[in-house]
This record gives structure tokens, sequence and C-alpha cells, in this order.
């Protein structure tokens, strides 16, 4: 599959593209095991950065981080509905 171009291309070009070569789309998909240690990796890494600043920062990001969980969820059941 060649590289994309700088160059703008069309909504339907970029549809034709990506039909005819399913198998570079497919290598672009993350598996769940990484996507769910990202989720779980990321959040924290921040609020222990976040900590070095500011320890009220730190246990705000990883309240939120169940909160947006939340959100996000109810948002795709929705969708799904």
């Amino acid at each position: 599959m060649k590289g994309w171009s700088n160059r703008a291309t069309s909504a339907g070009g970029a549809t034709v593209r990506l039909r005819r070569h399913p198998g570079g789309v497919a290598s672009l998909v993350v598996g769940h095991r990484a996507a769910s240690l990202a989720m779980a990796v990321g959040p924290l890494l921040a609020a222990a950065v976040l900590a070095v600043v500011s320890w009220q920062a730190a246990l705000l990001v990883l309240d939120f981080q169940r909160i947006e969980t939340l959100a996000l969820s109810a948002a795709g059941t929705a969708m799904n509905a």
C-alpha cells in the first residue's frame, strides 16, 4: 500500500483507497489487550507526573477517569440502541 500524500483527498477517493487495501487497514487496528493497557496506563502516568506538582490534582485526574469511563460507556450504549 502506497503512503498517503500531503495533498488533500476527496472523501470518495479515500473510501476507494481503503476498500482496495483492506489488509493495510486491518494492520492498523490495535488489539483489545493493547488498548485496555493503554487506557489503564495513560491516566495513571499522567496522575503520577501531576502528583509532582499537586497531589490534589492527581487525585482529581484519577477520579475523573472513572467518570469519563462511565460517561463514554453510556454514550456508546445509547448510540447502539
